[in-house]
């Protein structure tokens, strides 16, 4: 089985579509994995919650969509009937491709309650923001959704780690000794155990989006590449 983890879409709908279609994604042996921040500030985050919630029916476990700090804000501005934050982080964007498809807001929040803070495998976590330096048990609410720690010090060793969250415009892999390396796109390599990777190209801001695609029950161990559309991709 693949695993596919993609970074923040941002209601980047046919740019998700495009980047599925250009790493053959099986609905019916593959994995999915999003990290997070699927809606606000791109056109279409209607039709990409629609789209996650289809995946969680056909696909069941093996789609995991992981909750970041604007499906939180959504979820926020809905509880507390202040919409102040989530509108300065594109929250209106969202809504109105809501109105322009003809969707209704209610069912998806209950959707979006069931989403969990991170995913774990024997090889990896992924999280959409951070975890803490001492470990997934050590992490809180704030850190998996919101902190930008584990990108900026470069200093995590742990078990690797794929997350989203802070957009640059190359990935680059921490091994955790304040360094980092740009990964190569379309090059298969060895995956690490140990550092972090983060995933988010800022696609919403006419850079990339990005997949990265793990193949775990190979003979020498796992391996994986990275897979990329531009911005405007159809």
């Amino acid at each position: 089985m693949r695993t596919i983890v993609i970074g923040d879409i941002h209601g980047c709908f046919r740019e998700f579509q495009a980047l599925l279609q250009k790493v053959k994604f099986d609905r019916e042996s593959d994995r999915l994995i999003l990290l997070g921040d699927v809606i606000d500030r791109g056109p279409d985050s209607a039709l990409v919650l629609q789209e996650c919630q289809i995946l969680k029916r056909d696909m069941g476990e093996r789609f995991i969509q992981l909750l970041g700090n604007h499906e939180d804000m959504m979820l926020d501005a809905y509880a507390s009937f202040d919409r102040s934050l989530w509108n300065y982080n594109g929250g209106s964007t969202t809504r109105k491709s809501f109105y322009k498809y003809n969707m209704e807001i209610p069912p998806v929040l209950v959707y979006l309650r069931t989403l969990p803070l991170y995913y774990e495998t024997e090889h990896y976590i992924c999280v959409h923001a951070a975890i803490s330096c001492k470990g997934l048990e050590h992490t809180d609410r704030h850190t998996a959704i919101w902190d930008r720690k584990l990108a900026e010090d470069g200093t995590y060793s742990g078990k690797l780690v794929l997350y989203g969250h802070t957009p640059t415009e190359k990935v680059f892999y921490q091994p955790g000794d304040a360094t980092c390396k740009a990964i190569i796109a379309g090059r298969t390599q060895p995956l690490p155990e140990r550092g972090c990777i983060g995933l988010d190209t800022g696609c919403v801001a006419r850079n990339k989006l990005t997949a990265m695609v793990i193949e775990e029950n190979k003979p020498g161990g796992p391996v994986y590449q990275l897979r990329q559309v531009e911005y405007g991709k159809r």
